[in-house]
């Protein structure tokens, strides 16, 4: 299948591919984003293997996480941290080329990839902002182009996710240029849209909003609501999917999990979360 042949939209709370509606049940695979760069488990299990069990249990899509560091220099770096022995197709590849063969045996097996901008810099935590000092706006632009024509021709990379869990300082809709992030996730979108305009547009929320519920903290990442009254706006119809970041109790016990309704008091706290 060719690029041109597969293109998904949104529309009535859907995702479509022509008249078809798209489910997606993914999976992240994690370890680009990090001073590895190169997937995780590859230090003990063959990466095909590893895509055969994907597909067949199921799954038609990967979250790639990258940084932005991995992205402006793909093809100057070794991976780290690769069994040979059990992935000796991976020998001798760079970071960049062994991205390019797990995006090649995605489309061989039928499964999406969505790009993630993870973080900025590989050995650092994730920034509140979607930039930083050691990477301006700018930078961030260049590396999601630069990612974005090297897949451009690529029929399963399908969307891309502007930023992983905004939080702390970023807000949303108070119009402060340099915080907003319904305001940098236009900017962004604007320059993934020009490199490839077939594809979704995943932006997340935030963390707290000053605008919509002040004092209703909540993942990083996960506080949608003010799109309600300051929604992102695209310059392409059809490819925007607000992404709200979540987990459940495993992860961190937010006061809601310990609910003795739960866990039927999550649609209401789902719905002001996500508006």
């Amino acid at each position: 299948m060719s690029a041109q042949d597969f293109e998904v939209h949104v529309a009535d709370g859907g995702i479509y591919w022509g008249e078809q509606r798209v489910s997606i049940k993914g999976v992240n695979w994690f370890g680009f984003e990090t001073a590895d760069f190169a997937l995780h488990g590859l230090w003990c299990v063959n990466m095909n293997t590893l895509l055969d069990f994907t597909a067949q249990h199921g799954f038609n899509a990967i979250r790639l996480p990258f940084s932005a560091e991995l992205a402006l220099n793909m093809d100057a770096r070794q991976p780290g941290n690769i069994d040979y022995s059990a992935n000796p197709e991976l020998q001798g590849l760079t970071t960049g080329q062994v991205m390019d063969r797990f995006v090649q045996e995605c489309a061989r097996r039928g499964l999406l990839v969505l790009l993630d901008l993870h973080r900025l810099s590989a050995a650092k935590e994730i920034p509140e902002l979607w930039y930083d000092e050691q990477y301006p706006e700018a930078a961030v632009m260049k590396a999601w182009r630069t990612i974005l024509l090297r897949y451009a021709s690529c029929w399963n990379v399908f969307g891309a996710d502007l930023n992983n869990e905004p939080h702390g300082g970023a807000s949303w809709g108070d119009g402060t240029v340099h915080t907003d992030w319904r305001l940098g996730a236009e900017r962004l979108a604007a320059v993934v849209l020009e490199a490839n305009p077939r594809l979704l547009i995943f932006v997340e929320g935030v963390e707290r909003n000053a605008v919509v519920q002040p004092a209703d903290n909540c993942w990083w990442g996960g506080h949608c609501a003010a799109a309600a009254k300051a929604p992102i706006r695209l310059p392409v119809d059809g490819k925007l999917v607000y992404s709200p970041h979540v987990y459940g109790p495993d992860v961190f016990g937010q006061p809601y999990f310990n609910d003795p309704k739960f866990p039927s008091n999550m649609p209401d706290i789902w719905t002001r979360h996500f508006g």
